[in-house]
């Protein structure tokens, strides 16, 4: 299985880092389809977003990969 491949800067929906298994959320968590992620830094160094229980993330947050 290759590594999902992001370009520095590129925004992805839950939904796509959670595809590319970029995304691990704990139970509880609520995720709002209006935030953005960007799993890649401005070198392309592509790094998962960990969200914990009881974490809320809001609509038009934008999260960084490495993000905990």
């Amino acid at each position: 299985m290759s590594e999902p491949v992001f370009a520095s800067g590129q925004t992805v929906d839950m939904t796509g880092l959670s595809r590319s298994g970029l995304l691990r959320a704990a139970e509880g968590s609520v995720i709002s389809p209006l935030a953005v992620f960007v799993p890649a830094d401005d070198r392309g160094v592509t790094r998962p977003v960990e969200i914990g229980p009881g974490c809320q993330i809001g609509p038009f947050a934008v999260i960084y990969g490495g993000s905990v």
